[in-house]
C-alpha cells in the first residue's frame, strides 16, 4: 500500500509538468502564427506602398493630371493587395495625418487629423498600446507591432510602410484583430480538441487512481460507519414518511368535515377532486362527479364570468375570485369561488385549479333587496323634489296673479323681492331632481342658472356674468341659505348698479379651501351710495344677508362701497 501511494502522490507533479509544457507549446505555436501573419501584412503593405510610389511617379511626369486623380488611383492601387487579408482594415496617412480609415467606429469627422487624434479619440472604447505604431508612423519608417483599437476587437497585430514622394510622407497601414488572425488558422480549435482529449485522459486518469486509492483505504470500520449512515437516514425516511401520512390525514379531516365545498379541476376543465360537501350540495356521488367537466354545473348565463375570472391564472398571483351561480339538487344557488392556479410547465394555462366555494344565495337576495330599496327611496326622493319644486312654482304664479292688482310701486317691488327669493329655493330643488346626487348640489351651476333667471326677470340682458368657480357641492340644508344670499346679493346688484339700464358685468369667485367656502360677488356699476353704511346696512335684505351668514352657514359677510362695489362671503363647506 506505501509503494501505492508513492506512486500516487509521483503521478500528480507528472502531470502538471505535462499540462504546464502542453500550454507553454500551444503559446509557442500562437505566437508563431501571430508573428507569421504580421510578415505576411507587412510584405502586402510594403507591396501597396511600393504601387503608391509608382502611381504618384507616373503622375509627376504625365501632363494635366490634378493631385485628386492621382490620389483616387493611388487608393485603387493600395486597396487592392490589402483586400486579399481577410477581416483586414485599411489606414493611410499624409505627413502624419489622417487621409483613409476603414478601422470600425472611425468618425470621418477625423480625416486631415494627426493619426495620434485618431486614436485619443478612441480612448473611451479603451484603445490603448498605440505609441509604437504612432512614433513609426511619425518617423515615415517601416514595421510591426500590436495595439487595441477597441474593448470589443481585443489586440490588434498591424504592419506599416511609408514612402515620400512630390514632398509628401505617405504612409499604408493594415490591422487585423488577433482573434480573426487565431480563426484564419484554425489553431484555436485544434488546440481546444487536443486540450479536451487530454484533459479528459487526465480526469480518466485522477478518477482511476482515485478509486483504486478509495479502495485501498476502505476498511471494515468504514464499511460499519457506512451501514450506520445508511440506518440513521432511513430512520429519518420512515419518521418524515409518517408525518407526511400524520399530515395527509389532518387536511383530509379539514376538507372533509366543512361547510364550503373543495375541488380541484384539471387543465382540461374536468374535476380531479370534490369533498363530500360539493357531492352534498350537487346532490351525486363522488364517483359521478370524478372527471366530469365543472362548468356544466355553473348556470350558462355564468359561465362566461367564469371563464373570465380563470383564464389569468398562467400569470402571478395566479388566484381568481368570483360569484356565480350553480346547478345544486335544491336548485339553482349562489356560490362565491375564490382559489389558486398551479402554473404548468407543459405550456397549458395552468396545471390544475384548487377552488374553495361558499353558499352565498342568502346574501345576494338580501343584497338585491336592499339595491331594490335603495332605488325605491331615490324615485320617492326625486319625486319628492319634484312636487317641492312644482308646488313653489305654484307659490310663484299666484304672487304674480296677485300683483297684478297691486298699483304701488313699493308693493311690488316687495312682491318681486319674495318672487325672486321663492324661484332660488323651487331653482335648488330642480336641480336636485335632475341631478344624480339627491343630497347635495353643484353651486357653480346654481349660480349660473340663478343669475340667468334673474337677468331675465329684471330685464338685464346686457349684463354679464363673469364665473371663476371651483367643484363646490353643499347639501341641501346649507345650500339653501346659499341660495337665499345669492339671490338677495344679486338682486341688489340688478336694481342698483344697473338701474339705468345700461350693461355690465358681474364678477363671481367662488372657492373652497380646506372645507372653507369663499363667494365674492362683485360689478362694475357706479357702487354704493356714500349713505349706505348708515341707511343701505340697515335695510331689510340686508339685515337678511348678513343673518343668514352668520346664524345660518356660520361664517362672515363683507360688504366694499364705491365703485365697483363687492359682497365677500366666507363660510364653512360642512355644518360642523
Amino acid at each position: 500500500m506505501n509503494r501505492f501511494y508513492s506512486a500516487h502522490l509521483l503521478i500528480i507533479p507528472l502531470l502538471v509538468v505535462f499540462w504546464i509544457a502542453f500550454l507553454s507549446f500551444n503559446a509557442q505555436r500562437i505566437d508563431d502564427v501571430v508573428d507569421a501573419y504580421r510578415n505576411v501584412q507587412l510584405q502586402v503593405v510594403r507591396k501597396a506602398a511600393h504601387s503608391g510610389e509608382e502611381v504618384f511617379a507616373q503622375g509627376a511626369t504625365a501632363e494635366n493630371i490634378s493631385m485628386a486623380t492621382l490620389e483616387k488611383r493611388f487608393m485603387g492601387q493600395v486597396i487592392q493587395p490589402v483586400q486579399l487579408l481577410r477581416e483586414c482594415n485599411l489606414f493611410v496617412t499624409r505627413d502624419r495625418h489622417v487621409f483613409h480609415c476603414t478601422l470600425p467606429e472611425f468618425s470621418p469627422s477625423l480625416i486631415g487629423h494627426r493619426i495620434r487624434d485618431m486614436f485619443d479619440a478612441q480612448i473611451e472604447k479603451g484603445a490603448s498600446d498605440y505609441d509604437t505604431l504612432i512614433a513609426g508612423v511619425d518617423a515615415g519608417t517601416k514595421g510591426t507591432t500590436s495595439f487595441v483599437w477597441s474593448k470589443d476587437r481585443g489586440t490588434e497585430h498591424t504592419a506599416w510602410a511609408s514612402f515620400r514622394v512630390l514632398g509628401q510622407t505617405w504612409t499604408i497601414g493594415a490591422s487585423t484583430p488577433e482573434s480573426a488572425i487565431l480563426a484564419f488558422s484554425g489553431i484555436p480549435n485544434q488546440i481546444r480538441r487536443e486540450t479536451t482529449i487530454l484533459a479528459a485522459i487526465s480526469a480518466l486518469f485522477l478518477l482511476i487512481m482515485a478509486v483504486l486509492a478509495r479502495q485501498q483505504r476502505l476498511s471494515v470500520q468504514h464499511q460499519k460507519k457506512l451501514k450506520s449512515t445508511v440506518d440513521a437516514r432511513t430512520s429519518e425516511l420512515t419518521k418524515a414518511n409518517q408525518r407526511l401520512r400524520s399530515s395527509e390525514e389532518k387536511y383530509r379531516l379539514l376538507v372533509e368535515h366543512q361547510n364550503d365545498v373543495v375541488v380541484k379541476i384539471n387543465s382540461h376543465g374536468r374535476l380531479e377532486f370534490v369533498s363530500p360537501s360539493y357531492c352534498d350540495l350537487i346532490g351525486k356521488p363522488e364517483s359521478d362527479m370524478l372527471g366530469s367537466r365543472f362548468i356544466k354545473m355553473v348556470h350558462k348565463e355564468d359561465r362566461r364570468k367564469a371563464y373570465i375570472a380563470t383564464r389569468n391564472l398562467d400569470t402571478p398571483p395566479h388566484s381568481f375570485l368570483v360569484e356565480a351561480r350553480m346547478h345544486t339538487r335544491e336548485g339553482v344557488r349562489w356560490l362565491s369561488w375564490t382559489g389558486k392556479g398551479v402554473p404548468s410547465k407543459d405550456g397549458a394555462p395552468y396545471a390544475e385549479i384548487v377552488g374553495i366555494g361558499r353558499d352565498i344565495t342568502d346574501m345576494v337576495l338580501a343584497r338585491e333587496r336592499i339595491a331594490n330599496s335603495l332605488t325605491e327611496k331615490e324615485v320617492l326622493l326625486q319625486e319628492v323634489h319634484h312636487r317641492v319644486k312644482n308646488n313653489l312654482q305654484i307659490i310663484c304664479s299666484l304672487l304674480d296673479m296677485a300683483s297684478r292688482r297691486l298699483h304701488s310701486p313699493l308693493d311690488q317691488e316687495l312682491f318681486q323681492d319674495v318672487h325672486s327669493k321663492i324661484e332660488g329655493m323651487s331653482l335648488i330643488h330642480t336641480q336636485l331632481y335632475q341631478s344624480e346626487h339627491f343630497d347635495s348640489i353643484d353651486i357653480g351651476e346654481y349660480t349660473t342658472a340663478l343669475f340667468e333667471q334673474l337677468a331675465k326677470m329684471f330685464s338685464r340682458g346686457n349684463v354679464e356674468l363673469e364665473l371663476d368657480a371651483d367643484k363646490v357641492y353643499l347639501p341641501i340644508n346649507r345650500a339653501i341659505p346659499c341660495g337665499l344670499v345669492l339671490n338677495e346679493a344679486l338682486t341688489n346688484v340688478f336694481k342698483h348698479a344697473y338701474a339705468t339700464g345700461l350693461g355690465g358685468k358681474v364678477s363671481i369667485l367662488l372657492k373652497n379651501s380646506n372645507g372653507q367656502v369663499r363667494l365674492r360677488i362683485a360689478d362694475d356699476g357706479p357702487g354704493l351710495p356714500e349713505d349706505w353704511e348708515t341707511r343701505g346696512a340697515k335695510s331689510m335684505g340686508m339685515k337678511l344677508m348678513r343673518n343668514i351668514v352668520e346664524f345660518q352657514l356660520g361664517g362672515s359677510l363683507m360688504v366694499n362701497t364705491g365703485p365697483n362695489s363687492a359682497f365677500d362671503i366666507n363660510f364653512p363647506a360642512d355644518q360642523n
